[in-house]
């Protein structure tokens, strides 16, 4: 791995690749089954999206001798948490009227308040907020039982057009859109996409969801905005309904899908790096991570050296040049799991990964 903070090389190691297993080593793993059981000094072994097995920890070493390793010494590992009753939304009323009788709450204070304030803004609104808090202490699945159960579903659907949301507004500036014409274009493309429903449509047989997601954009601005111009010109075009678009529509390229290719791939880097971020602030903290982070993709181009960076986490040199190349392995790791997200089959992970780089190092 080079010593430099060039994000363009560190997206693909072929060395690395592909990517070993994991071991999550714990003090504690509480298996679903066997019901009842706890199992100390295991270890879950993650193969991409995959747990593999739950063997002792030195068996878990023996049989994966090349497997990343995290070590959770004081940690119980257990399965993500599922809540199968939420009102999620009423986290916006938390601390109303609190330590009241039941009853005398709900009639005289919640009731009342919902009455007079919820609607389904309210409730996604709400329910982000839930769903954020949820993340943080584990629970990974909830069933929700409030008002506006659309405006739940809108919630989620709403997490994921903020995560696109930088790579569509750049491909529309790239059409020579004003500022502030791609930000109209960009929430009009994801308001289309939720009354839609279109994302329901992302067929995997069909191919990547960024090419789908590049061709749904491409004839929302054909319909949307060329076909206007074209009528104003007097000129006939022959209208393709968006949710019939074949996939011949969804694979023609244009000049703007390799400033979108590009965002893509940065948004994906972030979402990995996010995701790091939790995970090393959990187990060495903020202040270790703010000095690891600049040895990763997206930092500062001028890098600390090893030995200042190691005098602030009081270490030695080729202590933190081990910790960083794991670290950057394990960036990878994550990598490949947000580009799982977006494809169907394996070869397509590889296949991602490689255009990730490709884009990137042509920037």
């Amino acid at each position: 791995m080079p010593d430099y903070c060039d994000w363009r090389a560190m997206t693909l190691d072929p060395a690395d690749s592909p990517t070993p297993a994991t071991l999550i080593e714990a003090r504690w793993v509480l298996p679903v089954e066997p019901a009842g059981a706890l199992l100390p000094d295991h270890a879950v072994v993650v193969d991409g999206e995959l747990i593999e097995a739950v063997l002792p920890i030195q068996e878990a070493r023996a049989r994966f001798p090349a497997a990343e390793r995290v070590m959770l010494a004081e940690h119980l590992l257990i399965p993500g948490l599922v809540n199968l009753h939420t009102h999620a939304a009423m986290t916006l009323l938390r601390g109303l009227a609190d330590d009241l009788p039941l009853m005398e709450w709900l009639n005289n204070h919640i009731w009342p308040a919902e009455i007079a304030h919820v609607s389904a803004r309210f409730v996604q609104d709400g329910t982000l907020l839930a769903c954020a808090e949820m993340l943080r202490g584990g629970v990974t699945c909830f069933n929700d039982m409030y008002f506006f159960p659309e405006a739940s579903a809108r919630a989620a659907l709403d997490a994921l057009c903020r995560q696109y949301w930088q790579p569509v507004f750049l491909a529309l500036r790239a059409r020579r859109l004003s500022e502030a014409q791609a930000k109209d274009a960009t929430q009009g493309f994801f308001l289309h996409t939720m009354k839609t429903s279109l994302f329901r449509q992302a067929d995997p047989l069909r191919g990547k969801f960024r090419t789908f997601l590049i061709g749904a954009l491409r004839l929302y601005v054909i319909e949307n905005y060329d076909r206007k111009a074209l009528r104003r010109q007097r000129l006939g075009a022959e209208e393709v309904p968006l949710e019939e678009a074949g996939p011949e529509a969804l694979s023609q390229a244009g000049p703007d899908d390799r400033l979108f290719d590009r965002e893509w791939a940065l948004t994906l880097l972030e979402a990995a790096l996010q995701r790091l971020r939790t995970d090393y602030e959990v187990l060495r903290g903020p202040e270790a991570f703010a000095v690891i982070r600049n040895f990763l993709p997206s930092a500062q181009m001028n890098v600390p050296d090893y030995e200042s960076a190691a005098s602030q986490l009081r270490t030695t040199p080729a202590n933190l040049r081990v910790e960083v190349h794991r670290v950057r392995r394990q960036f990878r790791e994550l990598l490949r799991r947000e580009v799982a997200r977006t494809v169907t089959a394996p070869h397509e992970i590889e296949e991602e990964l490689q255009q990730i780089k490709n884009v990137l190092m042509h920037d």
